[in-house]
């Protein structure tokens, strides 16, 4: 998208086609209101949003116009698809009960792109896609939809005592439109596509339930405490847009449909923040000083325990079932396991210094203080974030152990296991956090 077959960028304009560089536009309009009566406070809103993903659609959707010969894409066969224009009513609601106490209520519905790389994609990537030579786990997208999101609330705060107050809001949020795989129906098919063709379409949803907690503290003897804490179960029938490319690779094999926890839900989160800090005139030397912690916890994600074979792996990669998900056979529900907690302390120091109209800020940040390992994933043959299950597994690595050298086993522990170079090559992240890192700097306003 947006380069020749050469490499050379192109223009932008009507005669690179409909490979030529794409230019989305999202423009909104609004309206919103404040009604403020004598014991209510109304605040109304609507959105219009016009979205132009600016991205590529059949002229004849039961007739793709691949180009079996050349092994690209007919142009005279697409066209741009139409600009989506979608209303988003937004309704709070907040009433005092007491002095103290308010309840509130809120509703909103709103709209985003998709992302953007599923369908910008060239010509010689969705013929791949449709001759059918090949699994195809990231396939192409065409003409989709924004994704809306409904979000409903109710909540409750309470100033329970001088300079302290909580607030419990209870929510719920509904997403749909996201994207996931589906066989796309090509009629007569004309053009010969291949018969097991698998697109990205606008047919997902999530449905997040949830309660959050927090407590707010006035300034008392230069300490203040915020506290946050949320509660979360999210569901739906995929996690992300390919998940089920592994089991489409299966014609014979019915697509999932069980709805299961996500595997981003972090179900229990929270985090405590205390803040020291001397005014301008107190303290002496420590005037404009300020120290501040910053507790953060949540719970794993969910997983799955699997199992399976070694598939289209090198002798370097281990039996990695990430990726290619055709050998991937889970032992247990799907997401029926979690990964450990992560605890994590940040500290912050800082001083203010005014020199004239100038005011510089000395500080010390470090991140993860007590550098804890903090697991982020785990591999799902073993549960674990330390062994991949490889050499343990002899129906895995005996014949390659055989025909190697120790040389292999010890090279493979240290880039494998304990650098995780293979899963970070595959998944594009580590199994571990960012260690501690310290940083000291100055900040300048004037």
């Amino acid at each position: 998208i947006g380069y020749d077959e050469f490499g050379d960028e192109t223009t932008g304009k009507a005669e690179d086609g409909i490979f030529g560089a794409r230019h989305p536009s999202n423009t909104a309009f609004y309206v919103n209101d404040k009604i403020e009566l004598s014991d209510v406070v109304v605040n109304v809103g609507l959105r219009y949003d016009i979205m132009a993903l600016d991205d590529a659609t059949w002229t004849d959707p039961e007739n793709p116009a691949y180009d079996e010969a050349q092994f690209g894409v007919d142009e005279d066969g697409m066209e741009v698809s139409d600009t989506k224009g979608i209303l988003q009513p937004r309704l709070g609601l907040a009433f005092p009960l007491s002095d103290r106490s308010v309840f509130h209520l809120q509703y909103g519905k709103f709209a985003q792109f998709p992302e953007l790389a599923t369908a910008y994609k060239g010509a010689g990537v969705i013929a791949t896609v449709f001759g059918g030579q090949n699994y195809i786990r990231d396939p192409v997208a065409f003409d989709l939809d924004p994704i809306v999101t409904n979000q409903f609330e109710v909540g409750f705060s309470y100033e329970f005592l001088d300079g302290a107050a909580f607030d419990i809001t209870a929510f719920t949020r509904n997403t749909v439109g996201q994207l996931t795989l589906a066989w796309i129906s090509v009629g007569d098919n004309i053009f010969n596509v291949a018969p097991n063709t698998a697109v990205y379409v606008n047919g997902d949803f999530t449905s997040a339930t949830g309660v959050e907690f927090s407590l707010v503290t006035r300034r008392l003897n230069r300490l203040q405490a915020i506290v946050n804490y949320t509660w979360t179960s999210a569901r739906g029938t995929n996690s992300y847009p390919n998940d089920m490319a592994g089991t489409l690779n299966f014609t014979t094999v019915p697509v999932p449909t069980m709805i299961s926890p996500l595997s981003y839900q972090l179900k229990h989160k929270g985090t405590v923040n205390l803040d020291y800090r001397f005014g301008a005139n107190e303290g002496g030397f420590l005037a404009n000083t300020g120290l501040n912690l910053l507790f953060s916890f949540n719970s794993g994600h969910p997983f799955t325990h699997v199992d399976g074979g070694f598939g289209q792996r090198a002798a370097d990669e281990g039996a990695l079932l990430a990726t290619d998900t055709r050998q991937r056979i889970p032992q247990e529900p799907v997401g029926n396991s979690t990964t450990p907690w992560v605890f994590n302390t940040d500290l912050r120091i800082n001083k203010g210094i005014a020199v004239g109209n100038i005011n510089l800020d000395a500080y010390l940040l470090v991140t993860n203080l007590y550098n804890r390992q903090h697991v982020l994933d785990v591999y799902g043959r073993t549960g674990n974030a330390y062994d991949d299950g490889f050499l343990t597994t002899p129906e895995l690595s005996e014949v390659i152990l055989n025909n190697h050298t120790a040389l292999y086993s010890e090279l493979y522990e240290v880039v494998n296991l304990e650098n995780r170079s293979h899963y970070r090559r595959d998944m594009g992240a580590d199994l571990f956090g960012t260690p501690r890192q310290i940083k000291v700097g100055i900040g300048l306003t004037f």
